[in-house]
């Protein structure tokens, strides 16, 4: 006899805050990464599910970042799909609108690490750089993240 089940969710990935209080991880279905992605943000013990999907999903880029004095963080991740935006309020455990000031921090960040081609560009291009061109730097920086 033949048993297939899930059992949980994988850790693939682990984006650290910079001053180490805080991170996102991005978790996958286990054994099959594809059906599904969540994000979880832990910090001081605390950890809370800011998005699950259960969908195909193939990760191919994620980035975050923390508001200065850490009570906010914000995602962007790429999936095959429309890509993920999300903001938390750290401080005081809710979603946020992802608004303007979280793109550019994000896009900001991206530049930094990655210095994409078209860095000069607007947010949004360098958001669609992240999707198409940036999966490679992302999976030398990341290798675990690579799907099952």
């Amino acid at each position: 006899m033949f048993f297939l089940a899930s059992c949980g969710w994988e850790k693939k990935l682990t984006l650290r805050q910079d001053n180490g209080e805080g991170r996102v991880e991005i978790e996958e279905p286990f054994p099959i990464n594809g059906s599904g992605l969540r994000i979880v943000h832990e910090s001081h013990g605390e950890k809370a599910t800011l998005l699950e999907v259960r969908a195909d999903t193939f990760l191919s880029f994620a980035d975050a970042v923390w508001t200065q004095d850490g009570s906010t963080v914000a995602v962007f991740i790429c999936r095959g799909g429309p890509d993920i935006r999300v903001a938390y309020d750290v401080k005081n455990h809710h979603p946020l609108a992802f608004t303007e000031a979280f793109k550019k921090m994000l896009a900001n960040d991206i530049r930094n690490r990655y210095r994409p081609s078209n860095a000069s560009g607007s947010d949004e291009l360098v958001f669609r750089w992240a999707c198409s061109e940036g999966q490679q730097p992302f999976l030398s920086r990341y290798p675990d993240a690579v799907a099952r």
